[in-house]
């Protein structure tokens, strides 16, 4: 019969008290975090006793992400244990005898705030010899330690720390925390020790997967690339549909690597208009629309600012403010306008 996490939940508060008794085993010590003393005793329980935490972004990323329920206890033991780094942390643990870093635990629920990873390489171990992998090194936290706390703590060691989660799963932790705990960017940033536009941007891009029902982890470059160039903004300003187009391209697997969309797609952005119109408007393809905007001379970066400069200087407000000059500026704005007109006239002479 399969046990739910409400039942796991249950039998884990009958066992506080059990591990209270033999607190004489356990280590007193505290955890410094956010300038705060945390009391925490370090021991061993049985790892029978203890419950992964789905709100962990390992655990979320790879077993609730997309899923209609929450997932069970047994549900994250058998996704993690298929996982290669844990399997490579079976072979750690049995080398070693035992984990050199406890596993962080809430006292009260057992979640194991920090570690589900280790957790589920104990348990590995235990199915082939129960009795030597029967308990495992744990740090308990108090009962009513705050969210704030936890979220400072694993920012600390995963967000800028030696144990640092990959990208998207910094991302979607610290999307949940902002769009489902509401806590606000600014504060966000100053918990885990981020940059606030850090923070922003990686919120942003996890938004951006989450609005277009695509939160595969593969997929995370794609995305993340997406949002921060500003030549793709200022394209999906300018057409409505290119967003879509794009995020059904990344799908489908037309745009077959995140590089590809890196160097390619501000490319097609910066050439001229009608590439642009014709690939937004799906009458070329992304290879077909990048080669066009190629031959047009959208890659090259010298033409690139040669074209941004002649803008600039069509500009009527431009023009006006240059003519108007006077007194000592004006001989020097001739002086470079002379030797505008004799570069580029060497320049056409040439061509």
């Amino acid at each position: 019969m399969r046990t739910t996490t409400a039942g796991r939940r249950a039998s884990a508060a009958e066992a506080v008290p059990v591990a209270a008794k033999g607190s004489d085993s356990f280590v007193h010590d505290t955890l410094v975090i956010r300038k705060q003393q945390i009391p925490i005793r370090v021991g061993e329980l049985r790892h029978a006793d203890l419950l992964y935490y789905a709100d962990n972004p390992r655990v979320y990323s790879v077993v609730r992400n997309g899923a209609a329920h929450e997932p069970t206890q047994e549900e994250i033991q058998q996704t993690l244990q298929e996982m290669d780094h844990v399997k490579e942390l079976v072979h750690q643990i049995r080398e070693n005898g035992g984990l050199i870093d406890p596993l962080y635990v809430r006292g009260g629920t057992l979640d194991v705030i920090e570690g589900n990873s280790r957790l589920a390489a104990y348990r590995i171990l235990a199915t082939k010899d129960p009795i030597r992998w029967a308990r495992v090194k744990c740090a308990l936290l108090p009962d009513d330690i705050d969210e704030s706390v936890i979220s400072a703590l694993l920012g600390q060691w995963h967000l800028r720390g030696k144990k640092e989660w990959p990208p998207f799963e910094q991302a979607g932790y610290l999307y949940r925390r902002h769009m489902v705990h509401g806590v606000a960017i600014d504060d966000l940033a100053a918990g885990v020790g981020l940059s606030r536009a850090k923070v922003r941007r990686l919120v942003e891009a996890y938004a951006f997967m989450v609005k277009h029902d695509d939160t595969q982890r593969e997929r995370w470059s794609y995305y993340d690339e997406f949002i921060k160039s500003r030549k793709i903004s200022k394209a999906r300003d300018l057409h409505p549909e290119f967003e879509e187009l794009v995020v059904a391209q990344i799908k489908s697997g037309e745009i077959p690597r995140a590089q590809d969309l890196r160097d390619k797609l501000p490319v097609i952005c910066e050439g001229p208009p009608k590439v642009l119109r014709g690939f937004s408007t799906g009458r070329y393809g992304f290879e077909e629309a990048f080669d066009r905007a190629v031959e047009a001379g959208g890659d090259h970066s010298h033409y690139q600012k040669l074209t941004k400069f002649r803008k600039w200087l069509a500009q009527q407000d431009v023009r006006d403010a240059l003519s108007a000059a006077d007194g000592p500026l004006r001989p020097q704005i001739t002086f470079e306008v002379r030797q505008l007109l004799r570069i580029l006239g060497n320049l056409q002479k040439n061509g």
